[in-house]
């Protein structure tokens, strides 16, 4: 779920001097708005943790019970059929 937040007064509230950059004058500014974004699973690429080799299963991260996050344990990479099969064309 996404929660658009536009109000003057939230936006003031969650601006950090760096997001100046990318929003250079007052008009950019009083315009800008943020996106709240309520996530329950993720899959990521991070060098250390997701298993080798890399990049071709990501590691997965999902919201526990309590609201805290846990690591799923990945399973080991296993080639398919049509990856065998593509290699050896």
């Amino acid at each position: 779920m996404a929660t658009l937040i536009n109000e003057t007064s939230d936006v003031t509230r969650l601006w950090k001097k760096g997001y100046d950059v990318h929003f250079a004058t007052e008009t950019d500014r009083a315009n800008a708005a943020f996106i709240e974004v309520a996530v329950d699973r993720m899959e990521l690429w991070i060098r250390g943790v997701t298993p080798e080799p890399f990049g071709l299963q990501p590691t997965i991260v999902d919201r526990a019970a309590g609201g805290g996050w846990r690591l799923r344990t990945s399973r080991p990479y296993r080639k398919t059929d049509a990856e065998i099969s593509f290699k050896t064309l």
